[in-house]
């Protein structure tokens, strides 16, 4: 992969924690691994990530407490 900013190819992954906004409140995941630029710092979530972020946003969303 390549990040869209600078077009480098040498990335790493990191851990981080997500907060995204939802109703009736915020669902937050962590340890979700972002791939990360060692040139620009750019962090971006892999399509697959992306997918699985989703799927746990939409359940977390849904739970009734």
């Amino acid at each position: 992969m390549e990040t869209r900013k600078c077009k480098h190819k040498n990335i790493h992954t990191e851990r981080t924690t997500l907060t995204l906004s939802s109703s009736p409140g915020p669902v937050i995941l962590y340890d979700v691994p972002v791939q990360v630029c060692d040139d620009c710092g750019e962090k971006f979530i892999s399509p697959k990530s992306a997918h699985e972020i989703i799927e746990k946003a939409d359940l977390a969303a849904n739970e009734e407490f």
